[in-house]
């Protein structure tokens, strides 16, 4: 919820709690799913690259367990992050 609100400290805080929980348990799906959206919010916060690079792994991830379901949804996240990435890179060449 915290992400379709655009709150991402929010949603780093949810995120950094659940992969820590996924990785304790193996809960793979939900480690891809948190790992997703603490890259979404890392890009959201400025910290584009490390963003971008935590979007694809957690795209990676998804895609070895099968489950495909959210693939749009993921890829339509890891496009934000990369179009905010150009965004601001050329304004700050102003």
């Amino acid at each position: 919820m915290y992400q379709f609100r655009g709150e991402a400290a929010a949603v780093a805080a949810q995120a950094d709690a659940a992969i820590a929980l996924c990785e304790e348990h193996g809960f793979v799906h939900y480690l891809a799913m948190a790992l997703v959206l603490r890259g979404w919010a890392n890009a959201q916060q400025g910290d584009f690259e490390k963003g971008i690079v935590e979007i694809q792994a957690g795209l990676e991830k998804e895609r070895a367990t099968g489950a495909m379901m959210l693939e749009s949804y993921i890829l339509g996240l890891l496009a934000d992050a990369c179009i905010r990435s150009k965004r601001s890179s050329r304004r700050s060449t102003f």
